[in-house]
């Protein structure tokens, strides 16, 4: 008799329950379980999972049952047609007036980086599990969860941490810029301007946002723009650790760097009062983090890129890029269909 799939293990112990999540292959465990909703009380000894939307809404259950498991066999590959007719939420022209507005801002001095956001709407009768199963099959990912909290379903497949601290206050802080089809020769990332320019103005970002929270002098670049591969695409990502200092909590870290400046631009607050003026809408879950505050202060946390949000048969994916001097729009617009590309397996 073959043992269960993760996934089989998941519906048969925690799908029904009206709040359960599954953080898929985080540091090579997978963490599935059901919990209750309530506010994050850090020094209770409690384990909390769920996300900050981009505007820094907190939605968290507090873990009643939780179930560790090994790593699995990946499963067999398959082949999706990715025909599923959407709209975007800014269409091609509207989104290549932003960015030519965008490269105002910056020969202004207004900003240096901005990451703009369009998101894809589509209606699916396939279930949000369903879907998931899939996703991490096409688009397998270190950050990879599903979400299921009364009506929103969460299908992720991000490849990027936004904050891992450990139980002695050890940050870790991995931004992502830059990203290349799978096709192309990976050592592009390493030689295009652009996204050199992209990745080394997040990661002067994240560590100006961790000094804040660490001890002086321990904020450190030990990885600079190396290049990690996954199935569609390669990308770019730089690594910053810092020691919390003393008498600042998890939140307080959280507060300090959130949200990822991988997902902002730079200087942050000012490019975020232009991504206002942009973007029609609230990011809401994309864009934001999803994982866990654990017990002990242990905490991991994603950014919510790669990422389907279902309500009911309705379906937003989000999807964008960073905006520099060096930026051309229709390549920008070329980026961003790539991001998305992976997601849009439902076709049954």
């Amino acid at each position: 008799m073959r043992p269960l799939t993760h996934g089989e293990i998941f519906r048969q112990r925690f799908a029904s329950a009206p709040y359960s999540f599954w953080l898929d292959g985080w540091g090579g465990r997978s963490y599935m379980g059901s919990g209750v909703p309530a506010p994050i009380e850090e020094g209770t000894g409690q384990q909390y999972v769920g996300w900050f939307t981009y505007e820094g809404e907190p939605v968290f259950i507090k873990v009643e049952q939780l179930l560790v498991l090994e790593p699995e066999t990946p499963p067999p590959a398959i082949t999706i047609d990715k025909r599923t007719p959407f709209r975007y939420q800014l269409s091609k022209p509207e989104y290549l007036d932003r960015v030519r507005q965008c490269l105002e801002w910056i020969r202004a001095g207004e900003t240096y980086e901005i990451c703009l956001t369009n998101k894809i709407y589509l209606e699916t009768d396939m279930p949000a599990l369903d879907y998931y199963q899939r996703l991490r099959v096409v688009n397998p990912a270190p950050y990879a969860a599903y979400l299921s909290f009364a009506d929103t379903q969460v299908a992720c497949s991000s490849p990027e941490c936004f904050l891992k601290i450990d139980e002695n206050g050890r940050i870790e802080s991995r931004p992502i810029k830059g990203t290349l089809p799978r096709d192309r020769d990976p050592a592009e990332l390493v030689t295009n301007e652009r996204f050199r320019a992209e990745n080394l103005m997040i990661v002067d970002l994240v560590r100006n946002d961790l000094s804040r929270v660490c001890e002086v002098g321990s904020v450190m670049v030990p990885r600079l723009m190396e290049v990690e591969t996954y199935s569609t695409v390669h990308q770019l990502v730089s690594t910053i650790t810092g020691q919390l200092r003393m008498g600042v909590s998890v939140l307080d870290c959280i507060a300090a760097a959130f949200p990822g400046g991988s997902m902002t631009g730079a200087p942050k607050k000012r490019t975020m009062e232009l991504l206002r003026k942009l973007e029609p809408a609230p990011r809401g879950i994309y864009s934001g983090s999803l994982g866990y505050i654990g017990i002990d202060g242990r905490t991991d946390l994603n950014i919510v890129i790669r990422t389907a949000v279902f309500k009911g048969r309705s379906v937003s994916i989000g999807t964008g890029g960073a905006i520099v001097a060096q930026s051309d729009p229709e390549q920008e617009w070329a980026e961003m269909e790539l991001k998305v590309r992976a997601l849009l397996c439902f076709d049954r």
